[in-house]
């Protein structure tokens, strides 16, 4: 039957249209998805506001080596830009960061972490609160240059971590204590090499003080206690004899993520 289907030039053109007719449509499927112009499908991920031309790439690459692919990325731009890492991230373009109907194609109600970071403080702040509303369970983290207006967003969502400009007193730093620059760089990188971890005390874990805790996770994961957040800031340095208790935010030094532990 399929032989003289081909054979028959009608079946021939038809075969031929319908051929076509679905090679259009993925082509379009795709066009479409690499301009922005598509709702993504997925949930639980970094949802990437913003678009600083390499400065993102490097933000993004430095995402894919702190998750290891354990959460999917999707970049969000009002740029005229298509996706720049397409294959590897997904991508949403927007009129505005406050605009409902595009925000939604970028699943913020499901995303895990926001990450806001753009050239003008004024733009992050209007994104950061709209997002907030739109999903008060996430982690929203937005880069701003002038203290003053995080101090904003603080008011409104006293969760929300705001990442201030620290070039000045990096500059500073430096020059005080040479080679502090290079040292804050590789606690930083992700990529390889020890770097800077914060995870939650295991809630099945039995109350012990810092300097114990500092034995053990030297001498089992060969990581360095440097810091505790009980819920009042963070205590860099803690004193020997203080209790960590499950659920206290730890901050360490080591070559991979403590296994069985939650991210902060």
């Amino acid at each position: 039957m399929d032989h003289v289907f081909l054979d028959h030039p009608g079946g021939l053109g038809l075969f031929a249209v319908v051929i076509g007719h679905i090679t259009g449509s993925l082509v379009e499927y795709w066009r479409r998805g690499l301009q922005g112009k598509r709702s993504v499908t997925v949930k639980n991920h970094l949802l990437v506001l913003g678009w600083n031309g390499q400065r993102t790439i490097q933000l993004i690459r430095l995402l894919q080596s702190g998750v290891h692919g354990e959460r999917p990325i999707v970049l969000c731009a009002r740029a005229e830009i298509d996706n720049p890492l397409p294959g590897e991230v997904e991508f949403v373009r927007v009129a505005s960061f406050t605009d409902a109907e595009g925000i939604a194609r970028a699943k913020v109600e499901r995303a895990s972490s926001i990450i806001i970071d753009n050239p003008e403080d004024d733009i992050t702040l209007s994104a950061a609160l709209f997002c907030a509303h739109k999903n008060p369970s996430a982690h929203l983290l937005a880069y701003f240059q002038d203290d003053a207006i995080s101090q904003i967003l603080k008011q409104h969502y006293p969760h929300a971590e705001c990442v201030p400009s620290v070039s000045v007193e990096m500059l500073a730093k430096a020059a005080v204590d040479p080679g502090s620059s290079q040292l804050h760089h590789e606690l930083l990188n992700t990529a390889q090499g020890m770097t800077q971890y914060c995870d939650r005390y295991p809630s099945s874990a039995k109350e012990i003080e810092t300097g114990e805790l500092f034995g053990q996770l030297k001498q089992e994961y060969d990581a360095t206690l440097i810091g505790i957040d009980k819920g009042q800031g963070i205590v860099l340095n803690p004193p020997v004899g203080t209790k960590v208790l499950p659920g206290d935010r730890l901050f360490y030094i080591a070559a991979d993520r403590l296994p069985h532990w939650s991210a902060a």
